[in-house]
């Protein structure tokens, strides 16, 4: 009978310890979710404004979004966080007067680890972009107008950039492509329900 009582006394006393070990781990999992969190209340608008100047710069393009519509966020993203842009309008990008939508995302998501927010260096390293419309054309001329990204020589390249993109994945959903090329005579509109591009 008394081998009976200390075996529950054992057991219970197990269960104490396991009970202890779990409530820890959940706290230290707490702590640590309420401290990423906090951590991006502090940088949110430093990571907003270098991102976007960096973006800005590299851009042939005009880029219009709504300070409201721009999120950093790590809930959704966990273990990376993410810069969503929501109703990005992107313009053609060519040099004329009238230009027309070349992009139209109704989210647009800039994936980086959650270091670089220590590190104040953003390596972007996945893009998902959800329900857009994309208008590429070439004019009569031969002219694109969908090369937005402006050109590198030797002297933009820095090792010190705040942002780089280190793409490991580009996944584009519910999206609509339009392709036209007027020297060829060619048209072909296609619907995508998911690519992933590696």
């Amino acid at each position: 009978m008394e081998e009976n009582i200390l075996e529950e006394q054992k057991k219970k006393s197990r269960l104490k310890q396991v009970g202890k070990i779990i409530f820890y781990v959940f706290l230290f999992m707490l702590l640590t979710i309420l401290s990423l969190v906090g951590l991006l209340f502090i940088f949110e608008d430093e990571v907003k404004s270098s991102i976007l100047s960096k973006l800005n710069s590299q851009l042939n393009a005009e880029v219009k979004i709504n300070p409201r519509d721009i999120n950093i966020t790590i809930l959704k993203s966990f273990p990376d966080c993410s810069i969503e842009f929501k109703n990005a309008l992107m313009m053609e990008a060519i040099q004329i007067k009238k230009r027309d939508t070349l992009l139209f995302a109704k989210q647009i998501n800039l994936y980086f680890n959650i270091i670089d927010l220590w590190n104040k260096k953003y390596s972007i390293k996945k893009i998902k972009i959800d329900r857009a419309k994309v208008k590429m054309a070439v004019s009569e001329n031969g002219i694109s107008n969908y090369i937005f990204w402006k050109k590198l020589n030797n002297q933009n390249i820095k090792t010190n950039d705040t942002l780089s993109f280190k793409l490991n994945l580009i996944t584009i959903k519910n999206s609509i492509l339009i392709y036209k090329n007027k020297q060829q005579e060619f048209r072909t509109e296609m619907a995508i329900n998911e690519l992933d591009l590696k």
